[in-house]
């Protein structure tokens, strides 16, 4: 029988039951400190078992995904070594305290490779039905090979984090996402969007090729972007408490280069147009890569131009957000 490929580098050969997407040391820090504090959901669902209740367990559930060897210890050194003194720090003062840009940077590039991870399509959780609700990018799935081939960080991938109680809260703004993005090669990128909850901070990690992101709390200071506006001497503690549900993120259907993500009516249109469309796939179909080689993109491009001509005119003139690429 034919080994399992790395998930990462797709070259060599997997490890026989694959590494931990949340690291051991991070899960062992955590059981350390008892059981889970909340029980498991999905988009604000709570998850339920056979029995029809909501499943919580005796200890932080196990996500594993085929990884060699060599990409392992590449992933330990770029993203676990610097992050682990500050998320144990971190992580054992529900995220407070005070720390360095260069520290919170640390943090975010750990952020990211655990949200990248856990939507990874081959991501496999020890637990049965969390294993068949899991969010994953099923579609076409993000670059990994910048993890560990030693090349810089994807300038479309951001991290947003914000103090976030285990309450949803009011949503502020719903951020769309277009989830296919015409480049102005006449290529097409797909969008990445994963999102993470653990008391006291909220995170949003966000793959936008060829988009911008303007995130209100950022915009005021309210919330962080770890990767490239780190805080210095930043802590959690001196931000605003918001629900986890302050700023959702949501992808949407097809954009432009240049399009622009932020809480406008244009981006929250965007968004519920697409949300509608789930319900009506064969009006709004996926998009993929032997489809657009089969003439789906101008059928696409044309419903772009009609979304976009919706927005404007729900704007008005003054308010265009689609940006000259």
């Amino acid at each position: 029988m034919a080994k399992t490929k790395c998930s990462i580098c797709t070259v060599n050969d997997a490890s026989r039951v694959g590494e931990h997407v949340w690291p051991r040391w991070f899960l062992k820090l955590m059981d350390s400190q008892g059981k889970p504090p909340t029980a498991w959901s999905k988009n604000g669902n709570p998850i339920l078992n056979s029995r029809g209740t909501q499943i919580a367990l005796p200890r932080r559930t196990r996500v594993f995904l085929p990884v060699c060897q060599a990409c392992n210890g590449k992933l330990a050194q770029r993203f676990e070594d610097p992050a682990i003194d500050t998320v144990t720090q971190l992580s054992t003062n529900r995220w407070l305290g005070g720390h360095s840009a260069a520290e919170w940077q640390a943090v975010g590039m750990w952020w990211a490779k655990i949200g990248l991870m856990l939507g990874h399509a081959d991501a496999r959780y020890e637990h049965r039905k969390l294993n068949e609700e899991a969010i994953r990018f099923n579609s076409s799935p993000p670059e990994y090979k910048w993890m560990v081939d030693g090349t810089a960080v994807p300038v479309d991938l951001s991290v947003f984090v914000h103090h976030s109680s285990m309450d949803a809260g009011e949503t502020e703004a719903i951020l769309g996402v277009p989830e296919h993005i015409a480049l102005s090669n006449g290529a097409f990128r797909v969008s990445h969007v994963f999102q993470i909850v653990t008391p006291n901070v909220a995170v949003a990690v966000v793959s936008h090729p060829g988009l911008t992101v303007v995130h209100p709390l950022v915009e005021r200071g309210e919330a962080w972007e770890l990767l490239r506006g780190s805080p210095s001497n930043g802590d959690l503690a001196a931000l605003p408490l918001f629900g986890h549900r302050r700023v959702v993120f949501r992808q949407g259907l097809v954009a432009h280069e240049g399009f622009q993500i932020d809480s406008s009516e244009t981006s929250r249109l965007m968004s519920l147009i697409a949300h509608e469309a789930e319900e009506v796939p064969e009006v709004y179909p996926r998009l993929t890569r032997s489809q657009a080689r089969n003439g789906v993109r101008e059928r696409l491009a044309s419903g772009v131009r009609r979304v976009l001509g919706l927005c404007r005119r729900s704007e008005g003139p003054a308010h265009r957000h689609d940006r000259e690429s």
